[in-house]
């Protein structure tokens, strides 16, 4: 017991020790928050870009070369593993509302087929949400019309952000989503909004648009406002214009699709575009950009891709094409809500007479998982997590070089204490196990009370950021820079180990070399020199 007993007094006695402890907790901490931290940015990040492209994704040759959507959907959900699947329309636009005029993006999407592929569902705030957010947050104008406080996006981004992430809160219903593109709904909410302008139209309503939260909380655009988008058609590059009132909000979590994304309905979208083409025998087939696809089994990623693209290059017996589409038709916007892009199967008795369809495969057909439609920006945030968590490693060596310098001062003004010890009889065994069980109380101790440091600050880590916020007006993580509105933490295994095991280790090799070195003293002369 006399080598822990001394161990421990030696180490209360010594500033240095407490010196080289608080060093070990400090660094330990920061280890485990860079790595907390950027791991959870990468867990975000993937979170993201799965919830907008889901798992899976099937593209053509071209920008728009994804034809006969009904059936690769069919081929696509015929493949073991794969639960749902949507077409998709992207385009790069301007928009024009009342306060504003700049660059966006126009998804196409169908919307409640989308929410079996990705997180819309979760991600749509409802009219009453997006309401009472606004009403909070957004200041109400003075009578000169100018606002009587100065908005706090960033708050109100910090509400949105609790809100959607709320567990006990359900994602929306399908009548829910598909309420948003019906008339009435449109038609309510010009009228309460803008009731001059729905006199205007006389039931007239433009199209719904679903807006990036920060559109609104940015004070882009408003709820209920008509804005105009433009874009270039993809075949002739001839400007298309058309008018769009603002029925919802959308938020991803991706500061940068929330700033400048506008959903719209599929069905629009293929025929403002003039994505048709004629086929020799007089049918019209309509061009998608691609189609996402969800799987049931994100674990089996790479296997169901693979099996995908051996369905898209063998081929498959497809259902009858849907009906020749006339020349006025294709070339008239069909604005009804919620039109389905898709023609409905035929009848099985149409397929009963005749000979069977002919094997039709999609050999230029690429699939992509989600990783790979970002596979450099995740590369980099991989690179960049052990790039810095290598430069906070330094402090630990530092930290070991305290302990080192600690131990061989102690072995140095203990050389009295070494010679009486070895002089009644204690072995150099015991002696070094002194000096070691110094080092390992300081590295053991250190580690623990960084790893308690490091997980509590994680846990608090956006209420912190939230009170130096509140408090001077700074936003450390300023999400127009990182693409994300709040600090997000994840731990992995490997995190822990490489936050505990360094630092343990290094403090260990740095207390050997001075407990080697104690019962090389000759006691005798130590004994004397005192």
């Amino acid at each position: 017991m006399y080598k822990l007993l001394l161990s421990i007094r030696y180490f209360r006695s010594r500033f240095l020790a407490i010196a080289a402890l608080l060093a070990i907790t400090f660094g330990v901490a920061m280890l485990l928050i860079v790595l907390g931290v950027m791991g959870g940015y990468l867990v975000q990040l993937k979170e993201n870009i799965r919830g907008q492209e889901s798992h899976l994704q099937v593209v053509g040759p071209g920008q728009y070369g994804v034809p006969r959507a009904e059936d690769l959907e069919e081929l696509i959900l015929g493949v073991e593993n794969v639960q749902a699947a949507a077409p998709f329309i992207e385009r790069l636009a301007v928009y024009k509302s009342l306060l504003s005029f700049s660059p966006c993006q126009i998804k196409g999407i169908d919307a409640v087929r989308q929410m079996g592929v990705g997180a819309l569902a979760r991600q749509m705030l409802r009219p009453e949400e997006l309401q009472a957010i606004l009403d909070e947050f957004l200041p109400e104008l003075g009578p000169d019309g100018a606002p009587m406080a100065e908005p706090d996006p960033t708050k109100a981004t910090r509400a949105v952000h609790r809100l959607i992430h709320d567990p006990s809160r359900p994602p929306l219903s399908e009548e829910e989503v598909a309420r948003f593109f019906t008339r009435s709904w449109r038609g309510d909410l010009l009228r309460r909004e803008n009731p001059a302008v729905h006199e205007r139209l006389q039931g007239d309503v433009p199209p719904a648009a679903l807006v990036g939260i920060q559109l609104l909380l940015d004070e882009q655009m408003a709820l209920g406002q008509i804005i105009s988008i433009t874009t270039l058609k993809p075949e002739t590059q001839e400007p298309a214009t058309l008018d769009f009132v603002v029925a919802g909000a959308i938020k991803t979590g991706d500061f940068d699709e929330d700033s400048a994304t506008i959903w719209v309905d599929l069905g629009l979208v293929k025929n403002w575009l003039g994505l048709w083409e004629e086929q020799a025998d007089g049918e019209f087939v309509y061009r998608y950009q691609g189609i996402r696809v969800a799987l049931e089994d994100p674990e089996r990623l790479e296997e169901t891709r693979r099996a995908v693209e051996t369905a898209l290059r063998s081929g498959f017996s497809p259902l009858l094409s849907a009906p020749p589409l006339s020349v006025s038709a294709a070339a008239s916007l069909t604005l009804h809500p919620l039109a389905s892009p898709l023609a409905a199967p035929p009848s099985l008795g149409a397929l009963a007479s005749g000979a069977a369809p002919p094997r039709r495969g999609f050999p230029n057909l690429r699939v992509r998982t989600w990783e790979q439609l970002r596979i450099n920006l995740i590369k980099a945030v991989r690179i960049e997590k052990f790039l810095v968590y290598f430069l906070v490693l330094i402090l630990v060596f530092f930290t070991g070089s305290m302990i080192l310098l600690m131990l061989l001062l102690a072995v140095i003004e203990k050389t009295r204490d070494i010679g009486i010890l070895m002089s009644l009889g204690a072995t150099p065994q015991g002696v070094t196990s002194i000096f070691l069980l110094n080092g390992s109380i300081i590295c053991l101790l250190g580690t623990a009370l960084g790893f308690a440091l490091g997980l509590t600050f994680c846990s608090y880590i956006n209420d912190i950021h939230d009170a130096i916020y509140d408090v001077t007006g700074w936003s450390l993580f300023r999400a127009e820079i990182y693409h994300m509105d709040r600090i997000p933490i994840a731990f992995q295994p490997l995190d822990i180990l490489l936050s505990t095991v360094p630092p343990v280790c290094i403090g260990l090799l740095a207390s050997l070399i001075p407990a080697l070195w104690a019962p090389r003293r000759d006691p005798i002369r130590a004994i004397q020199y005192e």
